[in-house]
């Protein structure tokens, strides 16, 4: 085989990898401070999420990871939602969830605690 056509190859097998893989789209966090609970929705368009869909879940305090969770599928073929119970979080702490596609390709979503009004 010539280079000419391992580089095609190669490039072959890269494209096809993209094509099929993908990032979720939009991870949005809301953190209720009474509550001390987090929800996390997010945005992951599929088209079966039984077999292609978001599978890990990392959750992380102040660059400390707390949490990490897999999952063996999303809610339906457009995303889902994830729900922590986080009682130790104070203003000015920032929690960052970083989701992994089982496809490939990953998203964070980053919030910032204030303090409460």
């Amino acid at each position: 085989m010539t280079r000419k056509a391992y580089i095609i190859l190669i490039l072959c097998i890269f494209v096809t990898g993209t094509v099929y893989s993908h990032s979720p789209l939009k991870t949005v966090l809301t953190f209720n401070q009474e509550t001390k609970i987090l929800k996390v929705n997010f945005t992951h368009k599929v088209a079966d999420h039984t077999k292609h869909h978001v599978f890990r879940s990392t959750l992380k305090i102040n660059s400390k990871e707390i949490i990490k969770q897999t999952l063996k599928q999303q809610d339906d073929l457009n995303g889902g939602s994830l729900v922590y119970k986080l009682p130790g979080v104070k203003p000015g702490d920032t929690i960052t969830v970083t989701l992994s596609c089982n496809k490939g390709g990953i998203k964070k979503g980053k919030l910032t605690i204030g303090n409460k009004e």
